[in-house]
């Protein structure tokens, strides 16, 4: 159990020392080699290369070489790889003649230099937390792959699309079955929303298969799948896949063609479970789920305005409605609140929490143990009832250590009634500890806080860093000398 005199407070103000840190993991190469390799091949993608180039330089995280694979475009794509090429040194530009996708992605992966390989279409974008956060996982956990949920586009509207919910490391075994649950899932099957560990393909050469044009990045998972000992889950949407129509037929393929294919990747499904079931019976326990993959066909949810969940493409989860404004005081605490309220609905969204939830750990995480609803209330500007509501919902998913007996829901009851005597009672929370999960969550928070700095310190020397925080401590001493 932690207690509270064992936490170390992460304040919004003292964030030096999580920013050194932060910088000095987030910056750090391996040789002469980067943290990870980011490959988009391209073919006639003029009208949205820039988005989906610019989404990958704009990331949060900085350690990672951009391979910009063009596959013989017959439009601008090649002068606007170029152009990008010139004015960032991390982008690298191979133009080749036209021999498909998996080909193409293939040339990336024979040249690139980094830990991890990351994969965009060139229709596609990401948040700009994307590649941190999966790396972030993979290091956590020291995961051979990462999978991430993704938005669904269509037209103006996304929708989330997330399968597994397991928050801790898991083996292959475990991923297949998963996988039994959803056949042909888009979620399993696609290679843009995973974080590959390159020694692993490297070691195996792992290759996509150019004689196949259906399903291949599948394949190529299944493969890695084999290979892959530790896999862990990112319930963060951090890629938007934008579905783009073309048959096999529009392809230049032939009907007789098309079956052929499709049997041949169904007879990979089926040696990737003997594969991996080898030694076992569970082969012929699962045999029904297998060959339910003959039957099903890849989805992946679409975007509707009536579907739950579905927003327009531009409504960011936590909205900054004051996009051009002046700078003072205030408008300078508004930015910074909502950028780190930004980062804190990305942690609750990784532990299925509001971010309420996420609020209140934070004030216990700073508050000391001065423990009142009053103050608890003023810290995050969450009214009492809601914070009652949150705390007992961090009690049932256990993590509040509390013996929560029905005394105290009648409590809460009477909290939100009205009843004077039973607020009085509720004047300050229980005295709780905290458990292992809890504990995982204030290390994320405490990451927050780095990656506020992080952002703050960006095209900043570190000579003036230093300058600026202990400013800025002086600053916020005088502002509390005067609030006290």
């Amino acid at each position: 159990m932690r207690t509270l005199d064992e936490m170390a407070c992460a304040s919004w103000i003292r964030g030096s020392h999580f920013f050194g840190l932060f910088m000095e993991i987030e910056n750090m190469s391996e040789s002469e080699n980067v943290k990870v390799s980011i490959i988009v091949p391209i073919y006639n993608a003029e009208k949205a290369l820039r988005r989906c180039v610019d989404s990958i330089l704009r990331q949060d995280f900085k350690d990672f070489e951009l391979l910009l694979m063009d596959d013989g475009s017959k439009d601008s794509s090649p002068e606007i790889c170029d152009e990008y090429e010139k004015q960032d040194e991390r982008v690298r530009v191979f133009h080749k003649p036209n021999s498909g996708v998996s080909n193409t992605r293939n040339m990336a992966l024979d040249n690139a230099k980094g830990k991890y390989i990351q994969f965009l279409d060139a229709d596609d974008w990401i948040e700009s937390s994307a590649t941190k956060l999966l790396v972030r996982k993979a290091e956590e956990y020291d995961a051979d792959m990462v999978i991430a949920d993704f938005y669904r586009v269509v037209g103006d509207n996304k929708s989330p699309k997330g399968n597994i919910k397991e928050q801790d490391v898991f083996d292959n075994l475990q991923y297949a079955d998963y996988m039994l649950k959803s056949p042909a899932d888009y979620y399993y099957g696609v290679i843009w929303n995973k974080l590959y560990r390159r020694e692993i393909i490297d070691t195996y050469h792992l290759r996509m298969d150019p004689e196949i044009h259906w399903c291949e990045d599948f394949i190529f998972n299944m493969n890695y799948i084999l290979k892959a000992k530790r896999i862990c889950s990112l319930q963060v949407p951090i890629y938007y896949y934008v579905k783009t129509e073309g048959s096999l037929v529009a392809q230049g393929m032939n009907p007789k063609g098309i079956e052929q294919m499709k049997m041949s990747v169904i007879d990979y499904y089926r040696d990737f479970y003997k594969e991996l079931y080898k030694g076992t019976d569970l082969y012929e326990k699962n045999k029904l789920a297998i060959e339910s993959f003959l039957i099903a066909f890849a989805h992946d949810d679409f975007a509707n305005p009536i579907m739950p969940k579905t927003t327009k493409i531009d409504e960011d989860r936590v909205p900054v409605y004051a996009k051009s404004i002046k700078l003072n005081a205030f408008s300078s605490l508004y930015v910074q609140y909502k950028l780190i309220e930004r980062y804190l609905d990305t942690v609750a969204m990784q532990y299925n929490l509001d971010i309420n939830d996420i609020k209140l750990l934070l004030f216990f995480m700073c508050s000391g143990d001065d423990w009142s609803t009053a103050s608890a209330a003023d810290f995050t500007g969450i009214s009492q009832v809601k914070l009652w509501t949150s705390f007992e919902k961090m009690i049932l998913k256990k993590y509040f250590l509390y013996d929560l007996t029905s005394d105290m829901t009648n409590l809460i009851e009477g909290f939100i009634s009205g009843d004077s005597a039973i607020k009085d009672e509720l004047k300050k929370f229980p005295k709780v500890g905290f458990s292992e999960s809890a504990n995982k969550i204030f290390k994320e928070l405490e990451l927050v806080m780095a990656d506020f700095d992080n952002v703050s310190a960006q095209n900043i020397s570190k000579a003036d860093w230093e300058q600026y925080d202990k400013i800025r401590n002086d600053v916020w001493k005088n502002i509390k000398n005067e609030l006290q």
